[in-house]
């Protein structure tokens, strides 16, 4: 991708001004008594000049690649976001394989080069980087929020500390106030705004693409556990919540389903629980995701 990067292209130019040179040598030998010696002998140094200016922006250029490149350029050029370029340099996020591949391309070495775990190292450890997810999903009107809640409010009195996260599925949702100080700023063009007090902090980033779960995932940390209200497609454990007078036919891929909340009876291999069950689902929740 960066042909600077093999390092043919710094002896190349080397081995051109070491053939003018020679050439320039051989012209003052067979003119010895010519007065064009001079100046036929100064001939290399003017292509040499340039090829070592070359060179040295090459060099300038490689390290920039390696050392200088800011998180937003990388990520324009990697085809992801800076959140997930950051999520990797702080080893909170393992990159897929694709991914992998072009950050070696980029930087013109081996996987094995650019990626060495360091067994030592807990960040590399899936067992310990990992903050367990669960997703907790259902038709609209099906009760998701107020399972969630609950859910809440039983973890927090048992000692653990979550996170939520709620899936949007359409854009340009608001949150901020408007005429507040912080939605002033994020009208005139911030793209990051943080309000921050002394008991709380938010933070509000405009995206030039959806963020993955993954993605959001490893931004989090000093949890036991993520729970989301959506998400059915992420490919995360998800427990549905399915109410008669909605439907009883669940949405969610059975691949990911662990358990069915529902007030009917369901024909289905996974533990059910009934929407007034929270302590047991909650056992259910702590025992699933070994935070036990």
């Amino acid at each position: 991708m960066f042909p600077t990067s093999h390092p043919i292209f710094l002896f190349l130019p080397f081995i051109i001004y070491i053939a003018l040179l020679a050439i320039s040598l051989n012209l003052i030998e067979n003119n010895p008594n010519s007065t064009w010696r001079y100046i036929v002998a100064l001939l290399p140094m003017i292509p040499g000049v340039v090829i070592a200016l070359g060179v040295v922006r090459a060099i300038i250029q490689m390290d920039e690649l390696e050392q200088n490149w800011s998180q937003a350029k990388l990520a324009h050029h990697l085809g992801t976001s800076r959140q997930t370029v950051n999520a990797i340099e702080r080893g909170k996020y393992d990159p897929s394989l694709p991914l992998s591949f072009k950050i070696a391309a980029l930087f013109g070495k081996l996987i094995e080069e650019v990626f060495e775990p360091d067994e030592s190292d807990a960040r590399w450890k899936p067992h310990t980087m990992s903050i367990p997810i669960l997703s907790i999903v259902g038709r609209s009107g099906s009760g998701k929020t107020t399972l969630l809640e609950k859910i809440i409010v039983e973890l927090k009195r048992r000692g653990y500390r979550l996170a939520t996260v709620k899936h949007h599925a359409h854009s340009g949702f608001e949150i901020d106030q408007p005429g507040k100080d912080t939605w002033r700023h994020a009208q005139a063009g911030s793209d990051l705004v943080i309000i921050a007090a002394p008991d709380k902090i938010a933070s509000i980033r405009k995206l030039e693409q959806e963020l993955t779960l993954d993605e959001i995932a490893a931004g989090i940390d000093g949890v036991d556990i993520i729970l989301t209200e959506g998400y059915k497609r992420a490919g995360k454990p998800a427990l549905e919540v399915v109410r008669a007078e909605v439907s009883t036919k669940p949405i969610c891929n059975p691949d990911q389903l662990v358990a069915l909340v529902t007030d009917t009876e369901l024909d289905t291999d996974v533990p059910q629980f009934h929407l007034q069950d929270v302590n047991q689902i909650v056992d259910f929740i702590i025992s699933q995701s070994n935070i036990g």
